[in-house]
């Protein structure tokens, strides 16, 4: 099963071939457990996922993994449901590549119904490094801190790693990150193991979606979950419950996302 996963991100890319130049092999795999309180009123109810950071020499790919499974099982099972590219066009949801080469970082971002391709710099995060270690997994690291995006952050770097790299946007360290987390605890990235070789899988940068800025993104985004939010409101006036869990535990409301990953531009 690791093969055909390994092999089904090879071909991740969307739409037109692209040149050499734009793709790169992988040559390691960083493992992240991650978390994100997105509702306050739902404490107990985070988003999670299990994540994977493909590591390349000017490349990377931050993905969610249960998401490129799921992806690559309904593929297979139901060939003829849907065209592969639409699986993959999936696969790639909330996923951040990075090129290095040419300073950009794409996120593939969700919106109602629709996918988008959001560009940007690399963040340049200031971080500030402490005195402060521990071992995480045998790895013994270092301590760092920042504000980023509206949320201030504290991260844990292996130097014995070195690759300038994290979880989603985070990186610039003299190190890998392997934990991260706001002080708040309501995002958290949680390292969970660290692979060399990939059975030579391929990044390329995805293409074939439609392209909007991140403050074209962030506006239409706000308008979904502000629509949203007041057609729930309406609908679970009286204490009305909307949902329940689908491993069949107790009754809980639909999400009211209040509390985004970035709080800010910068």
């Amino acid at each position: 099963m690791r093969r055909i996963i390994l092999l089904f991100l090879i071909d991740l890319c969307v739409g037109v071939p692209l040149s050499h130049a734009q793709s790169d092999s992988v040559f390691a795999t960083v493992e992240y457990a991650f978390s994100h309180i997105d509702d306050t009123t739902q404490l107990t109810f985070p988003k999670k996922g299990k994540m994977k950071l493909y590591l390349a020499k000017k490349m990377s790919l931050y993905i969610d993994y249960d998401r490129m499974n799921g992806a690559l099982a309904q593929a297979t099972r139901f060939p003829n449901a849907q065209p592969i590219d639409e699986w993959k066009r999936y696969s790639l949801t909330d996923s951040y590549t990075k090129n290095f080469d040419t300073d950009q970082l794409i996120f593939i971002a969700p919106a109602g119904l629709s996918t988008y391709s959001i560009a940007e710099k690399i963040p340049v995060i200031d971080w500030v490094i402490s005195q402060d270690t521990r071992t995480i997994k045998g790895f013994a690291c270092q301590k760092a801190s920042c504000t980023f995006r509206g949320r201030t952050y504290e991260a844990w770097f292996c130097s014995q790693i070195p690759y300038s790299n994290g979880p989603w946007k985070l990186g610039g360290l003299p190190g890998l990150i392997l934990e991260a987390y706001d002080v708040n605890k309501d995002v958290t990235f949680t390292f969970v193991g660290f692979e060399n070789g990939t059975d030579h899988a391929v990044i390329e940068m995805p293409t074939g979606f439609e392209k909007k800025t991140a403050k074209e993104y962030r506006q239409y985004r706000e308008a979904l979950n502000r629509d949203t939010n007041a057609m729930l409101g309406a609908s679970t006036a009286g204490g009305a419950v909307m949902g329940r869990s689908s491993a069949g535990g107790p009754a809980r409301r639909i999400k009211i996302l209040n509390n985004p990953l970035e709080k800010t531009d910068n």
